[in-house]
């Protein structure tokens, strides 16, 4: 989980998750806020292969994150999946139910 605040350059946040997602085949959740247009981008990866992760679905953690921020979200090929919300006031509570919601999947 990871916050990167007032980035929302989404070439280099889907990079970064694509190397946790991929590389080195763990999930990943990248937060970014943008203050200015109280937006908050949502980017996760989750590898399709291997047992370790085989009980998060990328659509379903992300759309649990998107919640808190009023956002929506799409994709889910290839183990990947983005979305938006517009209540970035919430993005601590978004990264708390996305952990939350990962270690419940995951344990």
């Amino acid at each position: 989980m990871l916050n990167l605040q007032n980035l929302q350059n989404l070439c280099v946040i889907g990079a970064a998750v694509r190397e946790g997602h991929a590389g080195r085949g763990i999930a990943v959740m990248v937060f970014s806020t943008d203050e200015t247009t109280n937006n908050a981008l949502v980017c996760t990866g989750v590898p399709e292969k291997g047992d370790k992760c085989k009980q998060l679905k990328v659509l379903e953690w992300l759309v649990a994150a998107l919640k808190p921020l009023k956002g929506k979200g799409g994709g889910g090929k290839g183990g990947l999946a983005q979305g938006q919300g517009s209540n970035i006031a919430h993005v601590e509570d978004a990264m708390e139910v996305a952990t939350s919601f990962a270690v419940m999947k995951l344990s």
